[in-house]
């Protein structure tokens, strides 16, 4: 079941706390529509970055929850991040990714793999540990 991206956001701003959010350039004018008034680091101009940015905040702020709402097209734009989040392991950040099969913002360019990419197993590539996700939670295609 597909659903949308504005409808998750909505769902993470009830539920965010006092959490720092990092919106990508897909999610971000939305983010700022839902919630205008919450602690954020838009990830915009720099493609790819969100990850990379998250994890910074996450290990500088470690007594804060830091979220970071990723597309598929910006992750694969910086994958490496992955094993370096692995690497870190730092229990406060949640990647979050809104996966649709093209890079979004730069004209809708179909991504490699299209929506068959399993960042999932990459992520548990890069772990070495084969983490599941947390118990409630389930894989979703967003559109």
């Amino acid at each position: 079941m597909a659903i949308k991206p504005e409808d998750v956001l909505r769902a993470i701003a009830g539920a965010r706390g006092n959490a720092i959010c990092v919106p990508t350039m897909t999610t971000s004018p939305a983010w700022r529509t839902i919630a205008p008034d919450d602690l954020s680091i838009g990830c915009v101009g720099f493609m790819g970055g969100a990850s990379s940015l998250g994890l910074g905040l996450a290990l500088a702020l470690p007594k804060r929850r830091v979220v970071v709402f990723d597309g598929d097209g910006s992750l694969l734009m910086q994958l490496g991040s992955l094993a370096t989040i692995a690497g870190a392991a730092p229990r406060n950040l949640t990647h979050l990714i809104f996966k649709n099969g093209v890079y979004h913002t730069s004209g809708a360019q179909e991504i490699p793999g299209g929506l068959t990419v399993d960042f999932v197993q990459m992520a548990k590539g890069a772990d070495g540990q084969g983490r599941r996700l947390p118990e409630g939670v389930r894989r979703r295609r967003f559109r």
